[in-house]
């Protein structure tokens, strides 16, 4: 009988360190965060004709609307139609309105 307690008594402590275990790393992991939206200039301040395209350029937010330019297909990403540059490059005015 007495062996019966004495594994029943590390079957115990066993279970309550493993538990122990488990709280620590719930408690030190980080909380389930929201994604971070990526902080993006707005639109009117990037282009602007003769600014410099940033060669990072990823996009640009139009009020709350995020405006993701394409490129054609020489590489240069135009916006709203009006403008055009090649990252790092100057930019020009192409057409449209404005």
């Amino acid at each position: 009988m007495r062996r019966f307690y004495a594994e029943a008594s590390v079957v115990i402590l066993a279970t309550a360190f493993a538990l122990a275990m488990l709280l620590a790393v719930t408690a030190c992991s980080p909380a389930s965060q929201p994604e971070e939206t990526p902080t993006l200039p707005a639109c009117a301040s990037v282009w602007v004709e003769g600014s410099t395209l940033p060669a990072n350029y990823g996009g640009c937010m139009d009020g709350d609307s995020l405006v993701v330019s394409i490129s054609d297909s020489a590489g240069a990403v135009v916006y709203d139609d009006r403008f055009a540059a090649k990252p790092g490059q100057p930019i020009a005015k192409v057409g449209g309105q404005g």
